[in-house]
Order: C-alpha cells, then sequence, then structure tokens
C-alpha cells in the first residue's frame, strides 16, 4: 500500500519533512552534495553516523525509507538526493523559511516619477519595497530571501536589483521563476488596481502559477520589457532594459506612456520615448503584440 501511494502521488510531501528525524536525513544528504560538488551516493551505515540521530537502526531505517521516490532514492551503493529533495534543501540553506533578517533603508539616487523625492529601498522581514521617501508612491515589494540581504550595504542592494530582474525576466515571459511552471495571465483594468494610488494607471498583468502558488503584478511595460523590439530600440540609445532596475525606466515605471486605443477588441499601447523617437507596441487581450511601429 505504501509504494502505491508512492507511486500514485498520493503522500503528503509536509508531512513527510514535518517530522524531525526525516529532515535531518534530507538535510544530511543535502551536506554531502555540497561537500562533494556532485551527487553523491552514501551507504547505510555512513549516513546513519553523519546524520547522528540518537534512535535506533530499525527507527532511522523506516523513516530512511519514508522518503524513498520523494526526496530520496536508493542505488546499489546506497542513498543519495532525488531532485525533489535538493530543492528543499536549498529553500531551507537559502533562508526562504527564515522570516528574520537585518531591517535596513537604502537611498537610490532616483528621482521619484510624482514628486520632488528621492527613491528608498526597505528591507524588513526579508521583504523589500521600493517606494519614494517623501510622497511614499510605491514601485515595488518583493519578498528576498534573507541571504540576499545578509551582505554588505552596497553588496545588499546590487543583490536584491538582480533578484528583482530574475523574477521579474521569468514572470514577463510568462514562465513561472519558483518551479518553471507556464503561469495564467489576468489583465487588471483601473480603478482599484492592487498596491498602486497611482490615478494614472491604466493596467496591471497579473500573473499566478497554479503550480506553486508563485505570483506577480506588472505593469504593460514591465510585460513588454523584453519584446526583442524594445531591447534593441533602447540600447541603440543607451539604455540597457536587461540590465537596469524598472524603478529607473520610466515606461516600466508609470503608466505614463500607456494608452487604450480599442475597447472591442482589445488593444493596449506602449509608447517608448527615447532621444527624439518613439516605439510604439500594441498587444491584444493575451498581450501578443500585433504592432510594432517606430516614428
Amino acid at each position: 500500500m505504501e509504494d502505491e501511494r508512492r507511486t500514485s502521488g498520493e503522500i503528503d510531501p509536509f508531512e513527510l519533512l514535518g517530522n524531525e528525524q526525516r529532515a535531518a536525513i534530507v538535510e544530511t544528504l543535502g551536506d554531502a552534495r555540497v561537500e562533494a560538488g556532485v551527487r553523491p551516493t552514501v551507504s547505510f551505515s555512513e549516513l546513519r553516523a553523519r546524520t547522528d540521530l540518537d534512535i535506533p537502526s530499525s527507527q532511522f531505517n523506516y523513516h530512511l525509507q519514508r522518503l524513498l521516490g520523494t526526496f530520496v532514492e536508493k542505488t546499489p551503493d546506497g542513498y543519495r538526493m532525488r531532485v525533489e529533495g535538493r530543492l528543499v534543501y536549498q529553500a531551507l540553506r537559502a533562508g526562504t523559511f527564515d522570516r528574520a533578517g537585518p531591517t535596513s533603508t537604502h537611498d537610490l539616487h532616483v528621482d521619484c516619477y510624482y514628486c520632488d523625492g528621492t527613491l528608498k529601498a526597505t528591507f524588513e522581514d526579508a521583504v523589500a519595497t521600493v517606494a519614494c521617501g517623501d510622497c511614499e508612491h510605491l514601485y515595488e515589494i518583493l519578498g528576498v530571501p534573507p541571504a540576499v540581504l545578509a551582505a554588505d550595504t552596497d553588496d545588499a542592494v546590487e543583490r536584491f536589483v538582480g533578484h528583482c530582474l530574475q523574477k521579474r525576466f521569468a514572470f514577463a515571459n510568462g514562465d513561472c521563476p519558483t518551479c518553471s511552471a507556464a503561469v495564467g495571465t489576468e489583465l487588471h483594468r483601473a480603478p482599484g488596481l492592487p498596491f498602486d494610488d497611482d490615478e494614472t494607471a491604466v493596467v496591471r498583468i497579473y500573473r499566478l502559477c497554479e503550480n506553486c502558488g508563485d505570483q506577480f503584478y506588472l505593469s504593460l511595460g514591465e510585460a513588454l520589457l523584453y519584446d526583442p523590439a524594445v531591447v534593441s530600440f533602447c540600447l541603440e540609445r543607451g539604455l540597457d532594459v536587461v540590465t537596469a532596475p524598472s524603478w529607473e525606466i520610466p515606461f516600466a515605471a508609470t503608466d505614463r506612456s500607456v494608452a487604450l486605443p480599442s475597447e472591442e477588441p482589445l488593444r493596449l499601447s506602449l509608447t517608448v520615448e527615447l532621444a527624439g523617437d518613439e516605439l510604439e507596441l500594441v498587444v491584444d487581450e493575451s498581450l501578443s503584440v500585433v504592432e510594432r511601429n517606430r516614428r
């Protein structure tokens, strides 16, 4: 019955790792992989010795067998970590579930688009926000692993920017950055957009992964930031949108370049203006680009 449940996927992984002994086995196999730099196979006796649990051999074996087929696999030479176990181990080691962390505020030296203030990044309880220090307009709110923020001040901001770029790139391209599943797309129209007090806001793109639950809101400019025409148009005029954070890119940070040419059929347009030139992208309700116009 146990093997049938494991094959059919009925075993609850949360229940498996809710046990201290089984969590210790996964951690030990993960440590062995880090030390070896490969995917090592560990014998039963070595695994038991390294885990250092004060329990009988039979009880240790019971917990080990419970992990087989989910987080651990057995080979003729011993036991090794499955990919699922590695992902859990990495999440734990990265501090994903550790909400404690340093609280700090950093000046980003970027002018606010809505007042005379400047933008500041605040890190608190593993949540990062980018907002104006004066009018408090919110530009970014994102959960980040504490390890990203555990560096020196300047390095912490740089790591945060890199984390934002990776996450936004994945969601903009329709992929979940957490589990790599395809994400769904919903267009949320003004008024009443979440996390936004901008009266000029037009639309937000809500992307949800139904597989793992990760989710993200994008402006239209952010959703189209990596379109080849946008990348090349901006790069030719001195702006690298691939490496710049969205709050430094006017057409991504605000909806002032967004228009609604048509309701039926729905059409949204984004106009990128740089160096006296314009690039207009028109998209349909699925965010597929139906027009690219240079002026």
